[in-house]
């Protein structure tokens, strides 16, 4: 027994001067060794106003749907652009486009996503594209209220209101002396803030083990989930809030609308004009209607406020009454996944373009 644990002391302080070794390492030159390792591991940096944000002056190959590859590329503001275009480095812009995955666009290569169609189609304005991944309300708010502070200016606002949107107020982002903060105990998430950035390798092998662990991508099904139930599920529910009563549902809308508002009244007080878009999940096509809640919500908020409200409810809902629910969502939906296509992408900018006036 005794030498058992004499051996059992051994393996432990082996390991935690190991442990201590690694840790040093990491927080001294740790930064360096992950950028010799990998200098483009991913295309977004941690924000200390606005939790999050796409990398400056980027060319990332990027893979969203198993097996398909595309280019994420940014200009020196960290707006993402054609890969192809010139750097035009302004801060003034004729639109802003603001919103989340479906607005940055991911998994399409920038030139076949709905603002890169627009831009193209308004060749003639200068348009930035502000949309991140999981973004939601309160970082929009933030994250425009920093831009103006930097003398950004914008002739034009058009904010692309996601249905998860609601599920993120409700559940992930607030907003606590101007800055975001995810729902967790402020003082545990600047700890975990600073755990992150003195030993940025340990957290890039901690966050890649639990993205392989909880990543919305079964390797065998390659369907997107979220809490062991499927996107075209009725249970999933990021989306489910507008056809399912959900108990953060009520506080989420109410915050999602005071802080928009809040965002048309700092637009309002730097001359830009402010516009909503909305579009369908493809759970909704099978369990929501045309006159969603999400319709109906950003409907009514719009009138007396927005110059535009573009509804792209009802080509989706049209398609399907011609064809069925299935067959619109193979057609223009991500394989398994809740984002569009290409097709997608040309129904969403084919909007923009038809209502949208100079």
């Amino acid at each position: 027994m005794t030498i058992i644990k004499s051996i059992i002391k051994t393996y432990l302080k082996i390991f935690f001067l190991s442990l201590s070794f690694i840790l040093i390492i990491d927080f001294i030159f740790g930064k360096k060794i992950l950028n010799i390792i990998n200098p483009n591991i991913t295309q977004y940096y941690d924000h200390k106003i606005y939790h999050h944000d796409l990398k400056k002056n980027i060319n990332i190959e990027n893979e969203w749907e198993p097996g398909k590859k595309y280019n994420t590329c940014t200009d020196s503001n960290g707006f993402r652009i054609s890969c192809n275009s010139k750097e035009l480095n302004n801060k003034n812009f004729d639109i802003a486009f603001i919103g989340d995955s479906f607005t940055e666009g991911v998994g399409i290569e920038y030139e076949k996503t709905f603002v890169g169609l627009i831009s193209k189609n308004k060749s003639n304005l200068k348009i930035a594209n502000l949309g991140v991944t999981s973004y939601s309300p309160s970082i929009y708010l933030v994250k425009i209220q920093e831009l103006l502070k930097n003398n950004y200016k914008f002739k034009r606002l058009i904010i692309y209101i996601d249905i998860s949107d609601i599920y993120d107020e409700g559940k992930k982002y607030r907003i606590h002396n101007d800055r975001i903060y995810t729902m967790k105990n402020i003082y545990l998430e600047n700890f975990q803030s600073f755990i992150s950035k003195s030993f940025p390798l340990t957290s890039t092998a901690v966050k890649n083990l639990k993205n392989n662990l909880t990543s919305p991508f079964e390797t065998k099904v390659k369907v997107m989930k979220w809490n062991d139930c499927t996107y075209l599920e009725k249970c999933y529910e990021r989306a489910n809030w507008t056809y399912n009563d959900n108990k953060f549902e009520k506080f989420a809308i109410n915050k999602s609308l005071a802080t928009v508002e809040k965002i048309y009244q700092l637009a309002k007080e730097n001359n830009i004009k402010i516009s909503i878009g909305i579009y369908p999940w493809p759970g909704m096509l099978l369990y929501d209607s045309e006159n969603s809640k999400q319709v109906k919500i950003w409907k009514e908020f719009c009138n007396n406020r927005c110059e535009f409200f573009f509804n792209n409810f009802p080509e989706f809902y049209d398609y399907s009454k011609k064809h069925s629910p299935k067959e619109t969502i193979q057609k223009f939906y991500m394989q398994g996944d809740v984002h569009f296509n290409t097709d997608g992408h040309a129904i969403i900018a084919n909007n923009f373009i038809k209502i949208f006036k100079n």
